[in-house]
């Protein structure tokens, strides 16, 4: 028989403050979170995924990127999308990820990430308000805006 030693771990954030990413910052709209992005994302040549935490007002607590990939796809679960707003007690979250072909269009994988991580939220109670696809020539696609049903949840079934 092998005994283990078990540790505690502390989770922790590492937050950085820039003066061109301020505290507190509301991003109420689409317009909003392509302006706090530029210089941020139109330099990269991979496909990531920004997680915009936020407080009870919609107001950015933090922002974390969860994932980078290749060219033309980033792939995260909702360990990695849920994981800083839960440390962050945050009321809500934002996606954004990059699409480099310069077409914000989402894919049908796009859509799919985008229901999973609405569902998830929906158990968690950090409900995903928007998810935006930015390219490097500023254009964006707001997949709340073009597919609504996909942030409708049915809350009338209750597990037993």
């Amino acid at each position: 028989m092998s005994i283990c030693n078990i540790s505690e771990v502390e989770p922790r954030i590492c937050l950085k403050e820039t003066n061109s990413h301020p505290y507190h910052t509301s991003l109420s709209h689409p317009d909003a979170i392509l302006d706090f992005l530029k210089g941020y994302m139109e330099d990269l040549t991979t496909e990531c995924i920004l997680v915009f935490n936020l407080d009870n007002r919609n107001n950015v607590i933090n922002f974390n990127r969860a994932a980078i990939g290749i060219v033309d796809m980033a792939v995260s679960t909702g360990r990695e999308i849920f994981k800083t707003a839960i440390l962050s007690n945050a009321s809500s979250i934002i996606l954004c990820h990059n699409h480099l072909s310069n077409d914000p269009s989402p894919s049908e994988a796009d859509l799919i990430f985008t229901r999973r991580i609405v569902e998830a939220g929906e158990v968690l109670g950090i409900p995903l308000v928007e998810h935006i696809i930015v390219t490097p020539e500023h254009s964006y696609h707001s997949i709340r805006s073009s597919r609504p049903d996909i942030f409708d949840i049915d809350t009338s079934i209750v597990a037993a």
